[in-house]
């Protein structure tokens, strides 16, 4: 042991401090700059290691940042590798311009950020027992790749990052609730959980949890979320530029413990979540839609709202149409939609007009029942009321009561008779007989057609105005 002298102690007197003969290597390459490698052990091996030249203890990083065991840093600033960090490393409320890097280390206990503020934090490859960041400010970016691993949940709760989260090839776990929180949390740069990110949480506040958040953009490309008890993915009233959620990203059944059991699809919270961007390489619509109505907590229209929004705003109405259709087939298949009288009127307008986002079904059913009317007509022309007189045959008023109408009169009895606001005049002189049994049931079949074609062409106009589109 040397001892070195502080400049600062916590009261304003100097302290004296006892370092390794590592720990004073660490002093020196963070004065010229350098990175300090103890070693070629991976994290897992110096979990056990007690030899002294991989040893560093959490407190003399702290005073290093703190500026207490050396005056001159390089700009460059603390870059450790491949050691054992003794103790824990408590960076609370701790305000520095030192950069700070441990890569592939081990550290035993939890990372303590809270409040603090760091132009820079990478912890690649290393392992740690997870990391309460609450309120953090990073200047730079936070490094979490090539490895790092989480046997514990990391919080970001309101933290503040001015470049990106960068979480590659990173794994955490938390057998207690969210492996990875960032509520409230502002990301300036992109959020990117990719390249192997692996995250298990369980309960019902999720796996992977951004709400409230401000993030310039999330990307899970190649990344798997698992959680048995509740959502993989949580993103309430969150916004982002731009998100990329690959379908086999949210997984949702086997054990915690293994990721290689990790399959079927999980649940997702998007309530109230605002993109204006999906990038490619992420979930296609069909997937984006069984999400939505399958595999959401519960129902909620914003999430629709959005995504038909953003496929509006390019161009693909057609798309944007098919999903505010799903959007109300999952109301009604939730329940939401109550009573008999109700439940019905909802299906008849999925039939009839796609929720008035398909009006063309409407009019397809109007054409429709007047082919029948029409074909009614010609039917009546040739069907028998009396041995010598067809349902639909000339009356008085022509110049051969009582013969066969022409095939041209029968369509037009048959669209007099069968559809509304038509009048073509041939009922003057060619009509349907009444009087006998045939007839009669002529004219009741043609009345319900007059009916149905009423109904259907107040809903093609009701359609065609937008006045039964749902939001």
């Amino acid at each position: 042991m040397v001892n070195v002298r502080s400049r600062h102690g916590t009261h304003g007197y100097r302290r004296a401090v006892e370092l390794t003969s590592r720990e004073q290597d660490l002093v020196a390459a963070v004065r010229a700059g350098r990175v300090l490698t103890c070693g070629t052990l991976g994290p897992a091996e110096l979990a056990t290691s007690e030899d002294p030249d991989h040893l560093i203890r959490a407190d003399v990083i702290r005073d290093i940042l703190l500026g207490r065991l050396l005056d001159d840093p390089d700009p460059r600033g603390l870059w450790l590798r491949h050691a054992r960090i003794i103790g824990p490393l408590d960076l609370e409320c701790v305000r520095t311009d030192v950069t700070l890097a441990l890569l592939s280390c081990h550290l035993g206990e939890r990372v303590t950020l809270q409040q603090a503020e760091l132009p820079f934090l990478k912890l690649d490859g290393s392992h740690t027992r997870g990391i309460d960041a609450d309120g953090v400010h990073i200047r730079g970016h936070l490094a979490l790749c090539g490895g790092f691993r989480a046997d514990g949940p990391v919080r970001l709760l309101d933290a503040r990052i001015d470049g990106n989260l960068e979480c590659e090839q990173a794994s955490m776990v938390n057998r207690t609730g969210p492996a990875l929180a960032g509520d409230r949390a502002r990301v300036q740069g992109s959020v990117f959980l990719r390249d192997g990110f692996e995250a298990a949480g369980t309960g019902e506040f999720g796996a992977v949890r951004f709400t409230s958040a401000q993030l310039g953009g999330f990307d899970l490309r190649d990344a798997r979320l698992f959680n048995p008890g509740g959502p993989a993915l949580v993103l309430y009233w969150s916004t982002t530029t731009w998100l990329r959620v690959p379908a086999d990203a949210i997984r949702g059944a086997g054990d915690l413990h293994d990721p290689g059991t990790w399959s079927g699809t999980g649940t997702i919270g998007l309530d109230n979540l605002t993109y204006t961007d999906l990038r490619a390489g992420g979930a296609d619509l069909d997937q984006w839609l069984r999400w939505l109505a399958r595999h959401t907590p519960a129902y909620a229209a914003q999430p629709y709202q959005q995504l038909a929004a953003l496929h509006r705003a390019a161009g693909h109405e057609p798309e944007a149409r098919r999903i505010l259709i799903a959007q109300q087939d999952d109301l009604l298949a939730r329940g939401l939609v109550t009573g008999r009288w109700a439940r019905l009127r909802h299906r008849l307008l999925r039939l009839l007009l796609g929720y008035g986002y398909q009006t063309w079904r409407a009019l397809a059913a109007l054409l429709a029942v007047t082919a029948m009317a029409v074909g009614l007509g010609l039917a009546a022309g040739h069907l028998h009321a009396t041995p010598d007189r067809y349902v639909a045959s000339h009356t008085d008023k022509s110049a051969t009561p009582g013969t066969a109408c022409s095939i041209l009169e029968q369509v037009g009895v048959g669209l007099d008779r069968g559809l509304p606001l038509i009048n073509t005049g041939v009922r003057e002189r060619c009509d349907v007989d009444t009087v006998s049994v045939p007839g009669q049931l002529v004219s009741a079949v043609l009345w319900i057609l007059q009916l149905l074609a009423w109904a259907l062409a107040t809903l093609v106009i009701a359609g065609y105005s937008g006045l039964i589109r749902r939001s």
